[in-house]
């Protein structure tokens, strides 16, 4: 009767099969038992001032640096900036700085950002897939006349010729939903 936070469906009250979390590292930090003092505190009482911050790692601004030029790359400078809640401006400018000296707010959303775009993404690729073995089972006139889209909208989309619209995600979604 415990929750298990690594699989989605899995809280002490969820039955059935579990699934997997998707987990994008955000961010490193380090820390240190016995730099904190941990047995000390544990016999003489919790000292606020005893836990050290050791900060992140040296090689993160580099890796969000990295991720954030891919990122972009991949979904564009202004969805991403919708994401982080940052301008495209104040993207450019981070950019420009290759991610030194951010603070670790800013830094955290960016990351965040990253995943959740990267997430969707990858639902997205789940869902065509499923799409595809759709139109190999009931053919692509059928499919997309319950969709509903254009037979050549559905098939530009599936052969990787054009971008799925949010519209075509949805109608997806909502498709192999009410099929489950």
């Amino acid at each position: 009767m415990r929750p298990e936070a690594k699989f989605e469906n899995g809280d002490y009250l969820d039955s059935g099969p579990t699934i997997r979390r998707h987990v994008q590292v955000a961010q490193i930090n380090f820390i240190g038992k016995e730099a904190n003092r941990w047995e000390e505190q544990f016999y003489l009482g919790m000292d606020e001032d005893a836990e050290i911050e050791y900060g992140t790692d040296p090689n993160f601004a580099k890796a969000l640096f990295d991720g954030l030029v891919a990122a972009i790359g991949q979904f564009g400078k202004q969805r991403l900036a919708s994401h982080t809640g940052l301008s495209r401006s104040g993207l450019t400018k981070i950019l420009d700085m290759k991610c030194q000296n951010l603070s670790a707010r800013i830094s955290q959303k960016i990351g965040s950002a990253i995943a959740a775009l990267n997430s969707e993404a990858f639902e997205e690729k789940k869902l065509l897939e499923l799409a595809r073995a759709e139109v190999a089972s009931i053919g692509p006139s059928e499919f997309a006349r319950r969709l509903p889209i254009s037979k050549s909208n559905l098939k530009n989309t599936l052969d990787g010729k054009r971008k799925a619209s949010r519209q075509f995600v949805v109608g997806l979604v909502s498709y192999f939903s009410s099929s489950l």
